[in-house]
């Protein structure tokens, strides 16, 4: 045998047996496959197994689709399954959630609940609430800090409190009176410097302020006592004359 056959040979055998498992996989007919390969051209029809499948697959759909809820009770919950199956419809579930999903009921009630979730809305007083809240961005600057952009604020990464306000050369300044009023009126958290807890003129001017007024406090209830005393006094002095009188007499 010369090589030319012994090649020819083993290409034959190998085709073959390529042909066979396809038509094995996809339950076509070899021969077809044969032709195919060797230029034939009609194409790879599907045995009398395949025919077979499909003849009772479209029967058992034209019979789900001629039943009725009566006919599918009847049935098991496997062909239950399976005529699911056949449809692409999903085949899990109860009996009757089965026999629903046959029937289309169940997929009406999905389509329902859809809708009804699609209609949901926020309430307006949601909207506003959510559209009032400001959104404070804080962002890593050049320097490798956490900077408010609109105050120039730096803030610790853990504590979330303002610490200093940045400078353009990258140092850090403590923060000053105007500083923590404008924290006050962005609702920002922040630590106050060694520097303002030494100074305690505002407090001492308030602890002035309620000093005096307790003084005030305290000179007009010894004005009232005063008073109080002089009209004692003054009707003791009264009852001495009404007696010198009754001795008169």
């Amino acid at each position: 045998m010369s090589l030319n056959q012994t090649v020819t040979n083993a290409l034959n055998e190998a085709i073959n047996n390529f042909i066979k498992q396809i038509s094995i996989k996809y339950d076509l007919n070899p021969d077809d496959l044969l032709s195919e390969w060797n230029g034939g051209s009609s194409p790879p029809k599907a045995n009398a197994k395949a025919k077979a499948n499909a003849k009772t697959i479209s029967s058992d759909k034209t019979e789900s689709n001629n039943m009725d809820e009566a006919t599918l009770s009847q049935y098991k919950k496997a062909e239950l399954q399976d005529l699911c199956r056949q449809k692409a419809l999903k085949c899990t579930g109860t009996k009757e959630q089965l026999i629903g999903f046959l029937l289309g009921k169940n997929e009406a009630s999905s389509v329902k609940k859809t809708e009804d979730t699609k209609k949901i809305v926020t309430p307006p007083v949601v909207k506003k609430l959510t559209s009032s809240i400001p959104t404070v961005a804080i962002r890593r600057n050049q320097h490798g800090n956490h900077e408010h952009p609109d105050t120039s604020f730096v803030f610790d990464k853990k504590t979330k409190k303002a610490i200093g306000k940045q400078n353009e050369d990258g140092t850090i300044d403590d923060l000053t009176l105007e500083d923590i009023d404008i924290c006050n009126q962005w609702k920002f958290q922040y630590v106050l410097p060694e520097n303002l807890d030494k100074k305690t003129e505002l407090k001492d001017v308030k602890v002035d302020e309620l000093d005096y007024e307790d003084d005030e406090v305290l000179e007009s209830d010894e004005e009232v006592l005063e008073e109080e005393l002089v009209e004692d006094e003054e009707e003791e002095e009264e009852e001495e004359y009404e007696g010198d009188d009754l001795d008169y007499d």
